[in-house]
């Protein structure tokens, strides 16, 4: 683990963190898997407070943590741009990020045939905005980008504004790790490139998953405004517009756009899918001959926003749950599902889990 900290290391000494974002610097990092922690200089057993891939605070201080885990190490040059993305977020810890918007009340988020046949055109429009190499040509598909996501954004109201945060603290930490990877490995970064292009157009279940699309979204997007000289890169404090609406603020889209759109039937499908995915994993559990259910006036203190999903009252969490009740915090390894009054996702009144003694 030491020698693929140092490598690691290398790599990153290369990057220039100010000319990625104003104010952005190194910090520290540790590795870890299931039975350490690798520092810069020293390794400790690993504990409890190494969950993930995030920015913790340990011992007084913010600090980027990764799990090492085997595929890892196939590549360190993306293994070294994913750590500088953990980085980021150690810097919005630092400097007072508050542009959060709760996975929690990101689950009433309405996934629409409507607004998701918008979504198509809108990452096409994106995407090829990205790959034209004409300048002109560029800013019109941006153009064209902005009127329909103005368009959709009118459509869902409210609720686009959990989008406008994941691709603010997500998106801009995926961001900074690709354009990283494009000073320490230029073949990586067009693949990765490649892939980010291929997630956002690719008619799948991905497509539904709106957090998981923001990442790729946000840094897309972010990387386009740099190609089109689009200043909006605000130094981190508290209190700051979405990144989003800072462009907008420098960059005003024309009106009266001519645009043409095609219905996409298979969206209506996948929504369906996904429903019924969903209510399958619900039903194994709620319905489950072993299931031990727990009632009273519960908490939801921790959770894993990646593997969490709704249908109507009820929340499935995939891996693990931290709830709260009468002042006490455990936390539940999953699979676990919790039910909700199906508007305020933080609270519940029951949760179910297999009793597998």
């Amino acid at each position: 683990m030491e020698k693929i900290y140092k490598e690691i290391q290398q790599y990153i000494e290369k990057v220039d963190f100010n000319a990625l974002w104003k104010g952005f610097v190194p910090y520290e990092f540790a590795l870890y898997n299931d039975e350490k922690v690798r520092f810069e200089t020293y390794e400790i057993p690993v504990t409890n407070q190494f969950i993930g891939n995030t920015s913790i605070h340990y011992n007084g201080r913010q600090i980027a943590i990764w799990k090492l885990e085997e595929n890892d190490t196939k590549d360190i040059a993306i293994l070294a741009a994913s750590i500088i993305h953990e980085m980021y977020h150690v810097h919005q810890m630092t400097f007072g990020e508050n542009r959060f918007f709760s996975d929690l009340l990101g689950l009433t988020y309405p996934l629409e045939y409507k607004s998701l046949n918008l979504k198509v055109s809108e990452m096409f429009f994106l995407s090829r905005a990205i790959i034209e190499a004409n300048q002109s040509k560029k800013e019109a598909y941006f153009q064209k980008f902005l009127a329909v996501r103005s368009k959709r954004f009118e459509l869902i109201g409210d609720a686009c504004a959990y989008e406008k945060s994941i691709e603010t603290i997500e998106g801009t930490a995926e961001y900074v790790a690709l354009k990283s990877l494009k000073t320490i490995n230029l073949d990586a970064y067009e693949k990765q490139m490649d892939k980010a292009i291929g997630l956002i157009t690719t008619l799948n279940e991905n497509f539904l998953d709106v957090r998981r699309m923001a990442y790729y979204s946000g840094a897309l997007i972010y990387i386009l405004a740099d190609e089109l000289s689009i200043d909006y890169k605000a130094e981190m404090a508290p209190n700051l517009k979405y990144n989003m609406d800072m462009i907008l603020d420098r960059y005003k889209p024309k009106a009266d756009i001519a645009l043409d759109m095609e219905e996409n039937p298979i969206i209506q499908q996948l929504i369906d899918e996904r429903q019924k995915k969903v209510g399958d994993l619900v039903k194994a559990i709620v319905e489950n001959d072993k299931v031990d259910i727990k009632e009273g006036q519960f908490t939801t203190t921790g959770y894993d926003p990646m593997n969490m999903k709704r249908i109507g009252n009820y929340v499935y969490h995939k891996h693990f749950l931290g709830i709260e009740q009468d002042g006490k915090i455990e936390f539940v390894r999953g699979p676990i599902v919790t039910e909700t009054d199906g508007k305020d996702f933080s609270k519940f009144s029951k949760y179910y889990k297999i009793n597998v003694e």
